[in-house]
Formats: C-alpha cells, sequence, structure tokens
C-alpha cells in the first residue's frame, strides 16, 4: 500500500511521492524520505542550490495524523507544508 504526499511549498510546490506505507513508522521518516528524494532530484539535474535550500527546509504537517495516513485509502494526496 502507498501514499501519496505533495509539498505546498513557495519553491517546491507540487513536488510529489509515493511512500510504501510498509516502510515507515512515523511522521518524521515521511518527511525525512520526501526531503532526501527532493533533493536528489534537485541534485540529478545540477540544482545544487536548490537542493541545499531544500535541505534547509522546516517541512510539517498540520490537520492529520500519521496514523491518519495508515488508514485512508491509497488515492489520497496528503499535504506537507513548510511555510508557518
Amino acid at each position: 500500500m502507498q501514499a501519496t504526499f505533495c509539498l505546498s511549498s513557495d519553491l517546491f510546490n507540487g513536488f510529489k511521492v509515493s511512500i510504501n506505507k510498509d516502510t515507515i513508522s512515523d511522521m518524521d521518516m515521511v518527511i525525512d524520505a520526501m526531503k532526501k528524494q527532493l533533493t536528489q532530484k534537485l541534485e540529478e539535474i545540477g540544482l545544487y542550490t536548490l537542493s541545499e535550500k531544500a535541505r534547509l527546509k522546516n517541512f510539517h504537517v498540520h490537520s492529520y495524523r500519521f496514523e491518519d495516513v495508515l488508514s485512508a485509502n491509497d488515492d489520497k494526496i496528503w499535504y506537507i507544508c513548510d511555510h508557518c
């Protein structure tokens, strides 16, 4: 089962990743996986400055809990933001 996460961000808005629910145990793992995939993609195309900015962002969630992610249908998109 997969969960899809999308960034709500001034620089990285719309970046999405799907993560296997069996490989995560809390929201910190989700945010770390999101950040890792984002920085890898940016570095693959030579955007090292943006990669560094992504590394420094304080990504976080509002209005849902990790348990909500685990129990939801796979077609739901969960948002992670950096604007607060």
